[in-house]
């Protein structure tokens, strides 16, 4: 996961220093220096990277590129890439997982049959359960991007 991590970050770096004058490029410790975006843990006060795969996106990755880019349409293009790629490296390793435990199941000579036969058969979600985090009641970026297509 920290190599997904960091693919992320570079990939964030050259990004940013393809739009950015050469005069104004940042270094990797700019974009290490978001705080609590990079962590690999659940919080309820912050947004961690496991909401960035989730598809949340904090005010204050916003504000960075807001700070750096000139125009909207550039923070709303590097978002937007931004969040692909996340997504498209985060595919790339839940793949690889999933195929070592195909490996697995089948050394230990598990099939779909036997998965079928196990399915469903208990319920570990439960469907009406609603989020105690804190961190979900306050999304303005996410809330006026829904209702007004702005970034704030």
């Amino acid at each position: 996961m920290d190599d997904l991590i960091s693919g992320v970050q570079n990939w964030l770096l050259l990004e940013i220093n393809k739009i950015l004058d050469p005069i104004n490029h940042i270094t990797l410790e700019h974009i290490k220096n978001l705080n609590d975006i990079w962590k690999l843990e659940v919080s309820e006060d912050h947004i961690t990277f496991i909401d960035l795969i989730k598809g949340f996106f904090p005010c204050s990755l916003i504000n960075f590129f807001k700070q750096l880019l000139s125009t909207k349409s550039k923070v709303e293009i590097l978002s937007y890439n931004f969040r692909n790629k996340i997504l498209d490296k985060s595919m790339i390793f839940w793949k690889v997982r999933c195929n070592k435990l195909n490996e697995i199941d089948k050394g230990l000579g598990i099939d779909k049959n036997v998965k079928k036969q196990h399915f469903g058969k208990e319920q570990f979600i439960d469907k009406t359960r609603k989020s105690k985090n804190k961190k979900y009641f306050n999304l303005q970026s996410l809330q006026s991007h829904i209702y007004f297509g702005v970034i704030q």
